[in-house]
This record gives C-alpha cells, sequence and structure tokens, in this order.
C-alpha cells in the first residue's frame, strides 16, 4: 500500500513495498520480482482525501501460487 501526497509517489511507494515483500517473502530476486510486476500486479486506488491519495498493489493468489515458497 502506498499513501502519499500525489498519485505518482503513492504509485510508486505501493509498488517498492510490493516488490519488498516478494523479496523477502518469496525469496525472489530483482529480475523474478519485475517480472511478477510486469505480469501479475494490478493496483486500486483506494482512497482519496485530500491532500492524500492510497493505492493498494496487489498480486493474485493464483499467479503466487506459481512461484511457491
Amino acid at each position: 500500500m502506498g499513501i502519499a501526497g500525489s498519485l505518482t509517489d503513492a504509485f510508486q511507494i505501493a509498488t517498492t513495498q510490493m516488490a519488498l515483500w516478494l523479496e523477502e517473502n518469496y525469496k525472489l530476486n530483482p529480475s523474478e520480482v519485475s517480472s511478477v510486476l510486469g505480469t501479475a500486479m494490478t493496483y486500486d486506488i483506494a482512497e482519496v482525501v485530500d491532500p492524500y491519495v492510497n493505492v493498494v498493489a496487489r498480486v493474485s493468489k493464483e499467479a503466487l501460487a506459481r512461484i511457491g515458497r
């Protein structure tokens, strides 16, 4: 999840947090993380409250099941 003062910053934070989570929990290297993010990640704009934007990054359970732990 990314919360920031701009949509761009919120997207960047959400993407970074998802990448770190994949590295830590699925032991993926940066190239593997990039592949997952590029093919399986979706975003939801959860909330827009002046002056903050909340963006949620998601990877489906099906995509995560293909990675394994």
